[in-house]
């Protein structure tokens, strides 16, 4: 993996505590429970990356310690139903509205995407959002597009997980370095497959274009590498100029790609 690739694994993370006053109850083994679900559904929806969490109980209540893709994140108006209605049990249980106190933000990180309205999206595995403005080339909060099943984004954050743990193997360089490279590089993949269906699902709910990205490992020279087709149309994909990290696109196909690692940019 190339340094900017490396880079765009994490993106923007500020760490919050997020306090829950018991307040009137006397249930506090069904606020623990209730709370708990409460950050399993923030996640599904997006508004709080990774599953790496820590919760604690003192006499005043219930801290979480949570990773947010932005300081609003919590905010009411992020919330799909299941956020809702657990919130309301919490209500209904007698605890206090929850405390954000953002604690910092994770040094060399990505900020959010603060396009309006993007011209074109892309799918790139990451520790948050994988999905990226590619006006700005940020992460945007899965919270800001329309769920593409049900009223969450467990199919995308299933698929990054799975990405991700490839991306761990193939670093590895051992057990499973060849099953990971193929996922991740390989068009028709079942990695890739999934990954595909995920941005022509997001394609139809928002109407921006949303492209998957390829990695690309090795090759045999710079020559080959910039004779390289389209793996799906075989048409022509080279850019004239390298974009960020991309050395390849196909508008028809939605792909991108770059030159391989063992090449010199």
């Amino acid at each position: 993996m190339s340094a900017l690739q490396s880079a765009q694994r994490v993106t923007v993370m500020y760490f919050a505590e997020v306090m829950f006053p018991f307040g009137t109850t006397r249930k506090k083994t069904a606020v623990g429970e209730e709370v708990t679900g409460l950050i399993v559904w923030w996640n599904r929806n997006g508004q709080v990356n990774g599953r790496n969490w820590s919760v604690i109980v003192d006499e005043k209540g219930i801290r979480a310690f949570l990773i947010l893709p932005e300081r609003t994140a919590l905010a009411k108006k992020h919330a799909n139903k299941y956020v809702t209605a657990s919130l309301e049990k919490l209500v209904a249980l007698g605890v206090e509205p929850f405390l954000v106190t953002i604690l910092g933000r994770e040094m060399g990180t990505f900020t959010s995407c603060r396009c309006r309205k993007p011209s074109w999206y892309y799918l790139f595995a990451s520790v948050g959002s994988p999905l990226w403005c590619g006006d700005c080339r940020n992460p945007v909060p899965l919270y800001r597009i329309p769920p593409i099943s049900g009223d969450e984004y467990y199919g995308i954050l299933m698929w990054n997980e799975d990405h991700l743990a490839c991306d761990t193997l193939w670093i590895g360089s051992g057990v499973g370095e060849r099953f990971s490279g193929r996922q991740m590089s390989e068009a028709e993949s079942e990695l890739s497959r999934a990954g595909r269906e995920i941005c022509a699902a997001i394609e139809e709910k928002t109407g921006i274009p949303t492209y998957y990205y390829l990695d690309r490992y090795s090759g045999r020279s710079l020559k080959s590498e910039k004779a390289r087709k389209c793996p799906v149309c075989k048409g022509e994909w080279l850019l004239a100029e390298r974009w960020g990290i991309f050395d390849f696109q196909c508008d028809g196909c939605r792909l991108l790609s770059s030159l391989a690692v063992n090449f010199p940019r």
